[in-house]
């Protein structure tokens, strides 16, 4: 309001000014010439305080006769920049400031103020109100970095570990400077954003457990919940931890888990435990022992605690001790005695280690290997002729008298096998308290061990073929005792019994169930098989005996003959 009647002063006494211009016009030139010693008139005709003579803006009020420019012509009348605003309401008066742009609101325009105190005047600075001395705009969208937030993390560039990439953690493992999102702290490749591994190197990006950790800084690589540097099996997952032999190598991941000399595939294929280092129980590893049949009888020499044959058992023969016995030893099964003597011993793989003619344990009559009253050595081949063997079956009288055998009856269990020669004779292989040089039938198979040996079947296997068979029961069903397929088919004849099918026919076995498990009657070893289910009170007609017809064959002949005569008459036609 003011303003206003300021305004209306100055207009009132510019109409007085000219009122008296035009009084005066009409007078001689003369007349206004000021004369020396004249008094000059007081005119202020912008009323403000400031006479015209000596105001600097005569026609528009300027009382602090203000002179930005010095040029004077007073402000309040002046536009010193010429941008179309007069300087005393230009918050630029020196700098063109059109528009009088003013982002911070201190009353002096963008032109001409620096808000930031950065050196870059507002107009131009691309974050006029945050301090950006070099003007940094990474992304080029004029807005500068210590203003912009790029990636719309709530974080400004300026500070932004990732400006361009969204990192509201700012994590930065390795203190570069460069947070993890938009880094690759261990230059592999990969940013550590994406990287499995992503403080260590790990070019493979292998990851066993698929659990997101790499396997390169995975303290858990097979996730059983033990950490790799005490997991016995660090590959593979084992929460068990066993280990047979405390080789320091899991059991899942040994390729000998027993520690016997040999891998567990082969132990397996030649049908020896993997997990028993001792399987014969006679104080020498399998491996030692060999997988070779040395003395014929069908053993292989890691189940065999006699590998020899000479009555003198494996461990006994090595000088085995107690004390140097695996944890797989089973003394209790009689298959190992310790050495009484471990100074001397002889070979497991030689009956007749001395060469004086005498096998071992004949010489060694109690098999303990140390040389006692009324004994020869082993090791001595001159004192073999000392001892007498009265019927001639490769046991000296004494080995007979101390063993039960008849010193004057070679055969003396008559199995057609002489006494010394019969497979492990100081053994009791099937367990019925009778060594074998005594039992006629050492397996308990029901066949004879002369016949067995005869039959080409092992006399200490009751299942030669392994087929879930015993062998006397083979002879009985006239299936063959080393085949465990007799009839070919495909199923072995164990389990041809178990079906109740006939292992000598091969089209007796080989009938489907679908997914019910139900027999198809379609196939034809199912005839004999299958059951006719009657539809009222769900009772069964019995099967077909095995070998006899099947009523319901002639039947379909006639039919599919029906068949092709129609058929046949089609055709012509």
């Amino acid at each position: 309001m003011e303003g206003y009647q300021a305004l209306r002063k100055s207009a009132a006494a510019l109409v007085a000014l000219v009122g008296l211009l035009l009084i005066g016009a009409g007078t001689a030139s003369a007349q206004a010439v000021i004369c020396v010693g004249q008094q000059v008139p007081e005119v202020d005709l912008d009323l403000d305080g400031v006479l015209d003579h000596l105001d600097n803006c005569p026609s528009l009020a300027n009382t602090g006769q203000l002179d930005l420019d010095g040029d004077g012509r007073g402000d309040a009348c002046d536009d010193s920049d010429l941008d179309g605003i007069k300087d005393l309401l230009d918050n630029c008066p020196l700098v063109p400031n059109g528009p009088q742009l003013d982002r911070d609101g201190d009353q002096l325009g963008d032109a001409c103020d620096d808000s930031d105190g950065d050196g870059v005047l507002d107009l131009t600075d691309n974050c006029p109100l945050v301090g950006n001395i070099n003007q940094l705009d990474l992304d080029g969208d004029r807005l500068g970095d210590a203003c912009d937030d790029s990636d719309g993390d709530g974080i400004l560039d300026k500070l932004d570990m990732c400006p361009y990439q969204a990192d509201p953690e700012q994590l930065d493992f390795d203190a570069d400077g460069i947070g993890d999102a938009c880094d690759d702290s261990d230059n592999d490749g990969v940013l550590d954003a994406f990287d499995s591994c992503p403080h260590v190197a790990d070019f493979a990006r292998l990851d066993l457990d698929n659990d997101g950790v790499g396997d390169a800084c995975d303290d858990d690589v097979d996730d059983d919940g033990v950490l790799n540097d005490v997991d016995l099996c660090p590959c593979i997952s084992d929460p068990t931890q066993a280990d047979h032999d405390f080789d320091g190598l899991g059991d899942i991941c040994d390729a000998d888990m027993d520690g016997d000399g040999i891998d567990n595939d082969d132990e397996i294929a030649l049908g020896i435990r993997p997990d028993d280092a001792d399987c014969d129980d006679d104080g020498i590893l399998d491996g030692d022992d060999g997988i070779i049949d040395l003395d014929g009888d069908g053993l292989l020499n890691a189940i065999d605690p006699d590998s020899d044959d000479d009555g003198l058992l494996d461990g006994t023969e090595v000088g085995t001790t107690l004390d140097m016995l695996t944890p797989d030893t089973n003394i209790d099964l009689g298959h190992f005695i310790p050495d009484a003597d471990p100074s001397t011993t002889t070979d497991p793989h030689d009956p007749d280690f001395d060469g004086g003619g005498l096998m071992d344990g004949a010489e060694d009559i109690n098999r303990n290997g140390r040389l006692d009253h009324g004994e020869t050595s082993p090791n001595n081949n001159d004192d073999d002729r000392y001892l007498l063997d009265n019927d001639n079956d490769g046991l000296t009288d004494a080995t007979e008298n101390h063993f039960g055998t008849n010193p004057y009856d070679a055969d003396t269990d008559d199995d057609a096998i002489l006494d010394g020669m019969e497979p492990n004779w100081n053994l009791d292989t099937d367990g019925d308290g009778n060594i074998n040089a005594l039992d006629p039938d050492c397996d308990n198979d029901g066949v004879n061990d002369g016949q067995e040996v005869s039959d080409g079947t092992d006399p200490l296997n009751p299942d030669t073929d392994r087929d879930g068979v015993i062998d006397g029961q083979e002879q009985d069903l006239n299936t063959d005792p080393l085949n465990p397929d007799t009839d070919d088919d495909g199923f072995n004849d164990g389990q041809e019994l178990a079906e109740d099918t006939d292992p000598n026919d091969p089209e007796s076995y080989g009938f489907a169930e679908d997914s019910l498990g139900d027999r198809d009657p379609t196939l034809p070893s199912d005839r004999e098989k299958v059951s006719l289910e009657q539809d009222a009170g769900g009772c069964q007609q019995s099967p077909a005996s095995r070998g006899g017809n099947n009523p319901a064959l002639p039947m379909l002949l006639f039919v599919v003959m029906l068949m092709l005569i129609a058929w046949r008459e089609r055709t012509s036609s």
